[in-house]
């Protein structure tokens, strides 16, 4: 498992830094969670970006 671990690691660093040198920028949004009363659901709230 700490191969396959690994492996993405490194797999996601080289696609990002290829991007990097390619003038591509990274955004992070966040996700906002809201959990139901009774803690049996939780729900994904997508921020939208007005512009």
């Amino acid at each position: 498992m700490q191969k396959n671990i690994r492996l993405r690691n490194a797999v996601t660093a080289s696609m990002r830094k290829r991007m990097w040198d390619q003038g591509f920028q990274e955004f992070q949004t966040p996700i906002l969670t809201a959990s139901s009363p009774e803690g049996a659901r939780d729900y994904l709230v997508p921020s939208l970006a007005s512009g």
